[in-house]
């Protein structure tokens, strides 16, 4: 992964193990990580979020749906059967941008600046739903599981617009 800087990567899997231990009140640790080859999505359900400034790119978590179903319960302090699908939607869009508004706060001692847009969340099948990241910019994929080997993916697509 030659040519890809961790300092623009590293903030955003510091965010989600964060954001997951405090407000999802679960534990996740990476498992892998890898340069994306397609455009295909992990998951069932995905939110995204925009990135401009001193980079630009986005931010993507895919998740299955049972396992998006049991994070917006715990978020919640709900049961899921409680839960319907604009709460998952919501819950799901809530999780990236607090990750990406944690990761803009730690940049802001460094040379990145970052504006983020609202999160978008799509919701189709692995294998079938394609999101596609600015052309030209590596996408890094983070895959997470937690003790019970529920899966999901970070997918970091950020270029520096900056020397």
């Amino acid at each position: 992964m030659a040519g890809l800087d961790v300092n623009l990567i590293n903030p955003f899997i510091t965010s989600l193990v964060n954001v997951f231990s405090t407000m999802v009140q679960m534990e996740i640790e990476r498992k892998s990580l890898a340069l994306k080859n397609n455009d295909m999505v992990f998951g069932d359900i995905s939110a995204l979020i925009g990135l401009a400034g001193s980079g630009s790119g986005t931010v993507i978590i895919s998740f299955p749906r049972a396992f998006a179903d049991k994070i917006v319960s715990n978020m919640l302090g709900c049961e899921q059967n409680t839960l319907n699908k604009d709460d998952i939607r919501d819950g799901i869009g809530e999780i990236v941008n607090m990750v990406a508004g944690a990761a803009k706060s730690s940049f802001s001692e460094t040379k990145y600046k970052f504006n983020i847009s609202l999160p978008t969340v799509v919701e189709g099948k692995p294998g079938e739903t394609e999101i596609i990241h600015k052309k030209g910019v590596p996408c890094i994929v983070v895959g997470f599981e937690t003790p019970e080997g529920e899966k999901f993916v970070l997918e970091v697509s950020l270029k520096s617009n900056v020397e």
